[in-house]
């Protein structure tokens, strides 16, 4: 998924009946690089804004975005919150030897959280990132962020 002006558009049903493995959204094993035409949430690879529950974001390759890999920026009414969530071996931006300057296909871009709660950040890696590797902004609550490997962020 590429040169557009997001990737992927990602919101789902926030109601406590969403919690079953068989409602679960999933996205996963995409190649997602390059989305920043110009419009609404351009340089974003994953954006959701809507509402998102008993989701998966897994195993996906990113570069190349000009604001975020992943925002999740929905909430705080709980029919626009992000909750259940697992964002997991996500590989961002591109290795770069020590001591090298990165190329734009090698840089990466944050995945940023605002209003989720029960939800799992781990084993992601994020090369060169334009910002923090993570960022988790107001309103998170009992998420879990373990085992990340962040090198080379701004």
């Amino acid at each position: 998924i590429q040169h557009n002006t997001l990737g992927i558009y990602l919101n789902s049903s926030t109601a406590a009946s969403n919690n079953s493995g068989k409602n679960l959204t999933l996205v996963a094993g995409n190649v997602l690089r390059n989305n920043n035409a110009a419009g609404a949430s351009a340089g974003n690879a994953i954006y959701s804004d809507q509402g998102l529950r008993n989701a998966a974001i897994n195993g996906n390759l990113i570069s190349q975005q000009d604001n975020a890999s992943i925002i999740l920026i929905g909430g705080p009414a709980a029919a626009t919150s992000q909750s259940k969530l697992n964002i997991i071996g996500n590989v961002i931006g591109k290795y770069t030897a020590p001591g090298k300057t990165p190329t734009a296909a090698q840089m990466g871009a944050p995945i940023i959280l605002a209003n989720t709660s029960d939800s799992l950040i781990s084993s992601n890696v994020s090369y060169n990132s334009i910002g923090s590797g993570i960022f988790l902004a107001g309103g998170n609550t009992q998420d879990k962020n373990i085992g990340n490997y962040l090198p080379g962020g701004a």
